[in-house]
């Protein structure tokens, strides 16, 4: 049985990128603490060189530099990477950018 690792709330955010070594990622999710990506080849995650940072076309508040990220795990076709952003607010932002934010969780029909 896998459990889930990351404690933080989980946002989904179109189009979001992250650079990881000069190599840009897709991101699967995101949270305050750890972003997941889609594992691209040739890429030493053990070894995560700068420079880094999360881009967005369509959304200019999600376009940071991260000053440090370190490999936490990797799961088939996903890492997960450790980062800080250091805003106060940046867990307000992410979840302003969340494309499941007007989805409602499912309700339990049988009582």
């Amino acid at each position: 049985m896998v459990t889930e690792r990351r404690a933080h709330q989980r946002y989904v955010i179109d189009g979001l990128m992250v650079e990881l070594a000069g190599v840009v990622h897709e991101t699967v999710d995101i949270s305050m603490r750890a972003v997941a990506v889609v594992r691209r080849p040739d890429v030493d995650y053990a070894a995560l060189t700068p420079p880094f940072r999360f881009a967005n076309e369509k959304a200019s508040g999600l376009n940071r530099h991260i000053p440090n990220m370190r490999r936490l795990y990797e799961r088939g076709r996903v890492v997960v990477i450790d980062y800080f952003i250091d805003d106060p607010e940046w867990e307000t932002t992410l979840a302003a950018y969340d494309v499941r934010a007007d989805v409602k969780p499912l309700e339990d029909v049988f009582g």
